[in-house]
């Protein structure tokens, strides 16, 4: 059985997901146009988050405003970050596909719109819909193509020389569409590098070669590099991670699927990377890429939401961010020990880079000091204009939602039940979900709607080929309308399994204590009413190995462990041990007519639970171990 999908149906019964306002967080008032005052504001939020070091670049399109290290790039040597200091980027290194793939484009060797298979035929993937809408390079850099994310037992492979090619066939089961391209956008760090082996084949030449010579020499990036080289590793900080008083030092990870994460640059390189966007592709006064081109980066096409007018979204690897009341454009990234964000507004000619060499909540909080600082001095940004539609004109929107995209295809058993209701109410519509899951949508004009307070409006309503309502938030977070019977009854079915699974248990903590003191009745038919807390039991079991071994990510889930195999080999116990607890109590149902109402009805309901519990994870999950599957 797969094991997370035993993780996620217990998550899913404990803590429900909501679709929720993400509004920007209260912020105490300072000297915002002073940079001896924002530094130290940087420097506290370090401090208080406990993050070792950072490179931060703060520029507009003519100038650096402040570029610089913070902290430690080591603690142990006590080495100091300085400008120069290298981070990993993580996820952000996927803009460079974008770029090398519109410099093609500008070259006449590509187009955005060609179909992969139009370029390469090496490479493993399915699409059913192929004849009718195959999936093209512009699905790919706007992860509209329905890939799932990479397996876990890709995230593990550590091989620093890997080509692309052998890196996609080590486990192709991901790669296939799982709806119409375009359709929906869901992330996936399988798209990028098989457009960056697109152009590899174009322009026969390692893709991470081309993006050197295109684009970090000329932007004036010449330590940036997406290998362990010998200058790297006399340039990059230490990764940490692990509690904020005991930071753990992290091993280099050579992730297979290079393009889609794996640059090293420093603050003084980042700086100036952001203000090759600013200035629409150009770095003094040379063109490397027309502003259509960079416009077209920023531009969101390919999903049915786009098309039918939602203006925010996920670009060509280059998404819109909702900061301070306004739309920024840029990316972040991480990798183990490292997080980092770039951001920036074409108009008004500012952006920032940051990267910490720790994950923490720092990050965000850093963004939003630097974007406090970026627009003190802009003109002021209209507050949006809001609309009150009539309850018919809302009608239409109103329903139930669930979800119908996620990124891990693994996960998407637990998010399908991530469920709300839609109510149009006073003009507006309102949601509500298990839990603290309230929140408002109200129109911004057309179908698109603000979230809470918000001032950007960053969902939007659309119809999918079947015609049926959805909702896309964030550009990457879709959501159907269906029926509240069969969304509702799958939330109050796993309900009753939590609560059938904790009967169980609380039935053998009893027997065992009347065991114990000597007061069990041994006329009982013990087997039969314990069986579904040991079927339980071995649930819980395969949960918590599940647990242990993803503490130890990537390679506690991508390759075999003790914990991993105890996880698999607990979930077909959990298997057999139902199977075997329907069958006694069958037959004790059928052969006893003296059994207690209560016995009778609780064997029932533990049985049916377990049994539904069971289909559903035979249908959804793998039959394969973690690290194989």
């Amino acid at each position: 059985m797969k094991p997370q999908l035993i993780l996620a149906l217990i998550v899913a019964t404990l803590f429900p997901i909501a679709l929720q306002s993400q509004d920007d967080p209260p912020t105490t008032p300072t000297e915002l146009s002073s940079i001896e005052q924002l530094v130290a504001d940087l420097e506290a939020i370090l401090e208080e988050h406990d993050v070792p070091g950072a490179g931060i670049a703060i520029v507009n399109k003519d100038a650096d405003i402040w570029v610089g290290g913070l902290g430690l790039a080591d603690i142990e040597t006590e080495r100091r970050a300085n400008a120069d200091t290298q981070f990993r980027i993580g996820s952000i290194t996927k803009m460079f596909v974008s770029l090398s793939a519109l410099k093609l484009q500008e070259e006449g060797l590509l187009k955005l719109s060609d179909p992969i298979r139009k370029h390469i035929d090496d490479i493993p993937w399915k699409n059913k819909w192929a004849e009718t809408h195959p999936i093209t390079i512009a699905h790919l850099l706007e992860h509209s193509s329905g890939f799932d994310d990479l397996h876990f037992n890709e995230y593990a492979l550590q091989e620093p020389d890997i080509n692309l090619k052998d890196a996609f066939h080590y486990n192709p089961r991901g790669r296939y569409a799982r709806w119409r391209p375009g359709n929906y956008a869901t992330y996936s760090n399988a798209n990028p590098p098989l457009a960056a082996y697109v152009i590899e084949k174009i322009k026969d030449l390692r893709f991470e070669d081309y993006v050197a010579q295109t684009f970090f020499e000329p932007i004036g990036m010449p330590n940036s590099d997406y290998f362990l080289s010998p200058k790297v590793e006399a340039l990059l900080a230490t990764g940490y991670q692990g509690s904020k008083t005991n930071p753990t030092p992290v091993d280099y990870w050579h992730i297979i699927m290079r393009p889609s994460g794996s640059i090293n640059a420093s603050a003084k390189e980042m700086g100036r990377f952001v203000q090759f966007l600013l200035n629409r592709g150009t770095v003094d006064g040379h063109e490397i890429l027309t502003e259509q081109s960079i416009q077209r980066m920023e531009t969101v096409e390919t999903t049915l939401a786009a098309q039918q007018g939602a203006p925010f979204g996920y670009g060509l690897n280059n998404y819109h961010k909702n900061m301070q009341g306004r739309t920024w454009h840029g990316h972040n990234g991480g990798m183990m020990g490292f997080v980092a964000d770039l951001s920036y507004l074409p108009k008004d000619g500012v952006g920032f880079a940051i990267m910490i060499n720790r994950s923490s909540p720092a990050l965000g909080e850093l963004g939003n000091r630097i974007a406090k600082f970026l627009i003190a001095d802009l003109p002021e940004v209209e507050p949006p204009e809001r609309f009150k539609l009539s309850n018919e004109e809302l009608d239409k929107y109103a329903g139930t939602y669930q979800k119908i995209a996620v990124r891990n295809q693994g996960m998407f058993p637990i998010e399908r039940l991530n469920v709300y209701t839609l109510k149009a109410e006073d003009g507006i519509l309102k949601a509500s979900t298990i839990g603290d899951g309230s929140f408002t949508l109200t129109s911004a004009g057309g179908s698109n709607f603000f979230i809470g307070e918000q001032k950007v409006a960053v969902a939007s309503f659309f119809q999918n080929d079947e015609g049926e309502m959805c909702l896309q938030q964030h550009g990457m977070i879709a959501y159907k309308q269906t029926s509240p019977l069969v969304a509702w009854g799958q939330v109050a079915i796993g309900a009753t399994i939590f609560i059938m699974g904790g009967l169980s248990i609380l039935l053998l903590a009893f027997a065992a204590l009347a065991f114990i003191i000597r007061k069990l009745k041994r006329d009982q038919p013990w087997g039969a009413l314990l069986l579904p807390a040991f079927a339980t039991l071995s649930f819980l079991g395969s949960a918590i190995l599940f647990v242990v071994s993803a503490s130890n990510f990537p390679n506690g889930l991508g390759s075999f462990t003790l914990p991993g195999l105890g996880s698999y080999l607990l979930g077909w116990l959990f298997a057999i041990l139902t199977l075997i607890s329907i069958y006694r109590t069958f037959q004790l149902l059928r052969n006893s007519n003296k059994l207690h109402w209560l016995k009778k009805t609780y064997l029932t309901l533990a049985n049916a639970t377990l049994l539904i519990l069971l289909a559903y994870i035979a249908y959804w999950g793998s039959w394969l171990p973690i690290w194989m599957s």
